[in-house]
């Protein structure tokens, strides 16, 4: 007996999933499929690491938001303490996703930098030998 959508439990789920993939912009909507992939292709240990992974990622924000309305000096309802939890995600990922922006234009120009001297240093007929990145100058 086939249930139709929205017919129940899991039709519902189904539909709540399906709603949400349709309210993705078409980028997003690409990065999920090929992250679904990626998921779907990992091996059963690859999987339990990353879900180990997720696990703590949850744990140490949980962590940080109790240290965040404890530096407050709050002591909130359920109701309130959600409210906070959610937006101290939302506003914490926009802090790191600014810092992360911050961080990449800072290293684009010296990844450039690298790239040109290694291309200046290895585009010569001999081969140049290898010099640690820490090698303090010779004199």
């Amino acid at each position: 007996m086939h249930r139709p959508v929205g017919g129940g439990p899991d039709g519902e789920k189904f539909e709540n999933v399906r709603k949400a993939i349709e309210a993705l912009t078409p980028e997003q909507r690409k990065r999920f499929q090929e992250n679904f992939l990626r998921w779907s292709n990992l091996s059963p240990e690859e999987k339990k690491a990353l879900a180990d992974r997720e696990i703590f990622r949850r744990k140490k924000i949980a962590e940080d938001i109790d240290a965040a309305l404890k530096e407050a000096g709050l002591e909130l309802d359920a109701e309130r303490r959600e409210i906070f939890a959610r937006r101290y995600g939302e506003e914490r990922r926009k802090i790191e996703e600014q810092l992360h922006k911050e961080f990449d234009d800072k290293r684009r120009p010296l990844l450039k930098e690298m790239i040109a001297r290694l291309k200046t240093e290895l585009s010569g007929s001999t081969p140049p030998t290898a010099k640690p990145a820490d090698a303090a100058p010779q004199p």
